[in-house]
């Protein structure tokens, strides 16, 4: 009998996780880069605008 902390998964349960994460390992090594990118780009905007409108007050 399985202890309470232990989780059991069906063989199919198994694959489809690993399909899951090998997807996802996939789209971060082809998008990582670009996504990145845009969020350092956005933060910056977003910092940019946040020292315009102290600089008005």
């Amino acid at each position: 009998m399985a202890d309470e902390n232990t989780v059991i998964m069906s063989k199919e349960a198994r694959l489809n996780m690993e399909r899951c994460a090998e997807f996802m390992a996939r789209m971060i090594q082809k998008y990582g880069d670009k996504v990145l990118k845009k969020i350092e780009k956005q933060e910056m905007s977003e910092s940019v605008q946040t020292d315009e409108s102290e600089m008005t007050l």
